[in-house]
Formats: C-alpha cells, structure tokens, sequence
C-alpha cells in the first residue's frame, strides 16, 4: 500500500499487522479514502469470500471517487456474496432507478437511486448543471440496497439496465 501522507512509523506497522492478519474491515477503516479502493482491487483475491460484500460495502460507503475501475464481473461476484440478498426481494420485480449526472460523473455507473429528489441533487452538486437518467432494472441484478445515508441507493450492474431516458435539466 502506498499512502496519500507520510504515515508515523506506529502506525505504518499497524497497518502491516492488520494486512498480515487480514483483518479486511479494520484496515478499511484506517485507511485513507483516496487509498480504499486501490486497496480492496490490490487485497481482492484475499479476502476471505464471506467477508467480500460487508468489505466492499465499507469501501464504498467510505470512497468518494474511482468507481470507474470496478469492472462488472467482479461486482457480480461481490453481490454473490451479499448475506442480506433475500431481503431485496421485498423491492417489485423491476426497480425504477435514477442517477444523477453532472460533467465529471461516470453516465452509466453502478450507483442509482430510487428517489428522483436524491440524483437532481446529485446531478447539481458543485454547482454544476446536470442531468437525470432514469431506467428500470430488474430487481435480480440490484447488488445491494443501501440506505444509511438517507439516499435510498441502489448498485446495480450497468449493463442490465432496460429502458433509459434522460429528463430534462434542471437547476436545484
């Protein structure tokens, strides 16, 4: 692992201790967000498979960017892995999703949301002019339902997606 700041000594061998002994989810917890997810791809094949979704689900929640080198297969893989996948079968058998863009964000990313107030929001972060796609995924390849952020999130494979259309910028 390569760090965004030089690290004291301490802890830098705390941090080897924690890899030697692959302890996934406290290492995801001191590492440096801008760092996560270069560390889950450099530790993926490591991690014991039971640990694989609750491990990546801290990564993302804590990462900001970077998502773009998570290749779909491996998000398949991950969701094989959710423990708590019998409980998106409470969500209808196709999801209406939307996400929004705005001018640095990935178009198609695996991060959607069921709420149209939640991705106009996205889309105009920073000040920046975006957009809202909305789709319909079938229930089966939604990954993971997350909600602790109050965004009604959904990840889902891209590649699944049916019936895309573009709304209509707005400004919030």
């Amino acid at each position: 692992i390569q760090f965004s700041v030089k690290q004291n000594a301490n802890f830098y061998y705390y941090i080897e201790k924690l890899i030697e002994e692959k302890e996934w989810m406290n290492l995801f917890h001191v590492i440096e967000k801008r760092d996560l997810l270069n560390s889950f791809l450099d530790f993926y094949d490591e991690i014991d498979k039971e640990m694989l979704f609750s491990s990546f689900i801290t990564v993302y929640t804590r990462s900001e960017y970077g998502f773009d080198m998570l290749k779909e297969e491996m998000l398949e893989e991950i969701a094989f892995y959710n423990p708590n996948k019998k409980e998106l079968k409470t969500l209808e058998n196709k999801v209406n999703i939307y996400r929004g863009v705005a001018s640095k964000s990935v178009k198609l990313g695996f991060s959607w949301t069921t709420n149209y107030d939640t991705a106009l929001w996205f889309a105009n972060r920073f000040n920046s002019t975006g957009y809202v796609l909305e789709a319909e995924i079938e229930e089966q390849y939604v990954i993971a339902y997350i909600d602790d952020r109050n965004e009604n999130e959904v990840l889902i494979l891209p590649s699944k997606i049916e019936t895309l259309r573009k709304k209509t910028p707005i400004q919030m």
